[in-house]
């Protein structure tokens, strides 16, 4: 067995000891174009994203005359969702294929085939969201609410399962309660999936952030399971704060991990929330110390 090999196998009988599972295979071996040097690796890299912000802005160009003349069709919206997901599906395939990162997409448990449920997860990079809802077809997220008053894109997403985030519509008027997790609750009754990172921005380099349970209640309130994920990156990449340009020197592996799905009826929040944190520090803690040992 290669020395590859026999470190794969140490982090993942080290994850399952830890109370987590790998949701896929091992990541798929990585093209010839993994090994480019980090000169060429920078380019690349933006380009690819360039790529993908135009295609984006395109695409709200092309379909905002189509869409305003269209009716909006609650039974259409998740043949829409499924459709914004399969490209980033080509999206994140292009950027293996490219060599620019590695991963496998994760896999669904049996049991929640089918069926709504929370999906959270940590946040290490800016491509978290996009592999992710590239993996699940049916699943959605909460996005920025300003993206829904976009004359661009917000015709698009308001005929898709996607939830606005704070600030929408109304939600000043509000006084009862936190509007976007009464959306999480509804989207969840409606038998949909969402995805939620409850840290709420993008993790730091040496530690988690605090976990919000907002998306934890909404789940407990709608008395559907929650399915903790987490990811994991060989090195950091794509931070918050971090210039794109700041690459490393190999291809960043994403690995998937699961934890038990949470049955969340007779449970609260505060308790479901306050577990999930101490295991996501423990995995945290085991992932700075993977990568100290890879580095030594």
């Amino acid at each position: 067995m290669s020395a590859a090999a026999e470190r794969e196998d140490r982090e993942g009988s080290g994850a399952r000891q830890r109370g987590f599972a790998l949701m896929s295979p091992r990541p798929r071996r990585a093209s010839r174009l993994a090994r480019m040097p980090r000169w060429v690796r920078i380019p690349v890299t933006a380009w690819a994203f360039a790529m993908f912000f135009s295609a984006t802005l395109a695409l709200g160009l092309l379909a905002v005359p189509l869409l305003l003349v269209t009716r909006n069709r609650a039974e259409r919206r998740g043949l829409f969702t499924r459709r914004l997901n399969a490209s980033l599906r080509i999206f994140s395939g292009f950027m293996r294929d490219a060599g620019l990162i590695d991963f496998w997409p994760p896999v669904l448990p049996p049991e929640l085939e089918g069926k709504p449920f929370l999906l959270i997860s940590n946040h290490p990079s800016l491509i978290d969201v996009v592999l992710t809802l590239a993996s699940f077809p049916q699943l959605t997220c909460v996005a920025k609410a300003e993206w829904y008053r976009s004359f661009v894109m917000g015709p698009m997403l308001r005929r898709t399962e996607l939830i606005p985030g704070p600030g929408y519509e109304g939600d000043e008027e509000a006084d009862d309660d936190l509007p976007v997790v009464r959306r999480i609750e509804e989207k969840l009754r409606a038998g949909v999936p969402v995805l939620v990172f409850p840290e709420g921005s993008r993790s730091l380099e040496d530690r988690l952030r605090r976990f919000r349970r907002g998306a934890i209640e909404a789940a407990v309130r709608a008395g559907v399971p929650i399915l903790p994920m987490f990811i994991g990156v060989s090195h950091p990449f794509l931070m918050k704060g971090v210039p794109f340009w700041h690459v490393p020197d190999t291809t960043p592996i994403y690995t998937f991990e699961q934890l038990p799905v949470i049955d969340t009826r007779g449970t609260t929040s505060r308790d479901v929330s306050r577990e999930l944190m101490d295991r996501y520090e423990a995995r945290f803690a085991a992932l700075l110390a993977e990568r100290g040992a890879g580095s030594a």
